[in-house]
């Protein structure tokens, strides 16, 4: 069941996400399980809807299995100890590519810079995750110089497959 909470003057929209499975599925092994309790409640920054900062709110249930204990679901929104939705980060990444400085996205996205780090973190990570070095056979390397020489960035590229 979903709930929404409009404020006009606070300009924001809440999304209450109410679970109505029975049981739970353990994030550790994904099995199904019976359901321990809701975890506290929770809120996720989601992509803005009519220029109102939208959240999805949830009390999580917590799974009860017998191989790995208790642990919280895993939402289909979000990744694991992340405030912000998958579709909110995917977006934060392409402000962030785009603008000049990470100060100027952060405004954009009304974010602080901790919290555009952690969702750059989290990126590099899950592109860590896809990649597939056992079919590499050649790279290339160049190193890009910016800040009128005095900082480096090396780039690495799958010359067959011109992936970085």
């Amino acid at each position: 069941m979903i709930q929404v909470d409009l404020s006009t003057l606070k300009m924001n929209l809440d999304f209450g996400v109410e679970w109505g499975i029975a049981g739970a599925i353990c994030a550790e092994c994904g099995k199904k399980c019976t359901r321990h309790d809701l975890a506290p409640e929770r809120r996720w920054r989601h992509l803005d809807a009519m220029g109102f900062e939208t959240q999805i709110v949830s009390r999580t249930p917590r799974a009860n299995c017998g191989e790995h204990g208790i642990h919280q679901m895993k939402v289909p929104w979000a990744g694991k100890h992340s405030r912000f939705t998958l579709a909110f980060e995917a977006l934060a990444i392409k402000v962030l590519q785009a603008c000049r400085s990470v100060k100027a996205a952060c405004e954009l996205l009304k974010i602080n810079w901790d919290a555009a780090q952690e969702i750059m973190k989290r990126a590099v990570k899950r592109g860590e995750e896809c990649r597939v070095l056992d079919q590499l056979k050649a790279v290339g390397l160049d190193e890009k110089s910016f800040h009128r020489g005095q900082s480096y960035v090396s780039v690495m590229v799958d010359l067959e497959r011109g992936a970085p």
